[in-house]
């Protein structure tokens, strides 16, 4: 590998056989248009020659694009690879980049081995190249990355991105298209949480098997499309609101005795110093008392007020107070 001062017009920009992006994702930041603008590039790209005298990207494909629109010049300093480098080699010279740089995702590494399989077979390049990624060796860490790239090009772009959460992706993967569609739109929409995300996911599904229907029959019931479309709440608000509808959908009961249990906790208009708990997740009638006392002698005269009470009246198992 050596430097040299290549011509922008000698350089394939629109060959990506080393690139482990998603397709369209040639975006340039305004965060490195701007560093590029102020100080140069300070990490060379680093191209694969050609004996045609043209040359392939092999990295730095946006510090190129960004270097050819910024400044006044026909040429950039870059790495260069000799013609004899095999494309295998100058594929895992991309890969050891973005593991470098910090920069290396799951769908990276998915782009890797798809293109990596072209040239070697699949146990050369899990014992080679799984350890560089940190995962454990076995032809199925492979197969789970590739299964990922059976979605579409903007899913990948927003996996890579940190839009789209992994665990929510591959749920995805078992989705029909037009379900995958309609909830991908709504994480966007909302710019949910990993946890919201999952909790989105798992909730339409169970709906729709519960009802025998599919996830966008779910989300456009008019209710949830009202939330949505309200122009008097902004994302989070909407997030909240339509979290809280759909979990009600999926466990009326609970909600229910939730209503129910707040009714009663405000019509007993309790002290700040007494507390009224249900025990988990309503799973019994029980209640749970708690009072709390300043000292002992509060309590233990608080408590000959009040044991004739207790004592005089039927509890059951269902009933505590501490």
């Amino acid at each position: 590998m050596r430097t040299t001062r290549v011509l922008f017009n000698q350089i394939n920009y629109l060959d990506d056989t080393f690139s482990l992006s998603p397709a369209n994702s040639d975006h340039v930041p305004d965060e490195l248009r701007e560093s590029i603008q102020r100080v140069g590039i300070l990490h060379l790209p680093i191209l694969l020659a050609r004996e045609s005298g043209s040359y392939l990207i092999v990295t730095g494909k946006k510090r190129l694009l960004a270097c050819r629109e910024i400044f006044d010049q026909l040429s950039c300093d870059c790495m260069v690879l000799s013609e004899k480098t095999s494309n295998i080699d100058a594929l895992a010279i991309a890969l050891e980049e973005m593991c470098v740089s910090g920069k290396i995702n799951v769908i990276g590494k998915a782009i890797f081995f798809k293109k990596a399989l072209q040239w070697i077979d699949e146990k050369t390049a899990a014992e080679k190249f799984l350890p560089v990624m940190g995962l454990p060796l076995g032809s199925f860490q492979i197969k789970r990355l590739l299964n990922l790239l059976d979605l579409e090009d903007h899913l990948l772009l927003a996996l890579e991105n940190g839009v789209l959460d992994e665990t929510v992706a591959r749920e995805m993967l078992k989705m029909p298209f037009v379900d995958r569609m309609t909830l991908f739109e709504t994480i966007e929409f909302l710019h949910l949480s990993v946890g919201n995300q999952r909790k989105i996911t798992s909730i339409c599904q169970e709906l729709a098997a519960r009802n025998r229907t599919n996830i966008i029959a779910i989300l456009s019931d008019a209710e949830l499309r009202d939330i949505l479309q309200n122009q008097e709440t902004n994302p989070p608000q909407k997030t909240q609101h339509l979290m809280a509808r759909l979990t009600e959908k999926k466990q009326p009961r609970l909600t229910e005795a939730e209503s129910q249990f707040k009714e009663l906790r405000s019509s007993l208009a309790l002290p700040g110093n007494i507390t009224l708990a249900h025990s988990q997740a309503f799973e019994t009638d029980g209640l749970t008392l708690s009072v709390n006392f300043n000292n002992r002698h509060e309590l233990v005269d608080t408590w000959e007020k009040i044991r004739p009470q207790l004592t005089n009246t039927k509890t059951d198992k269902s009933t505590a107070i501490d």
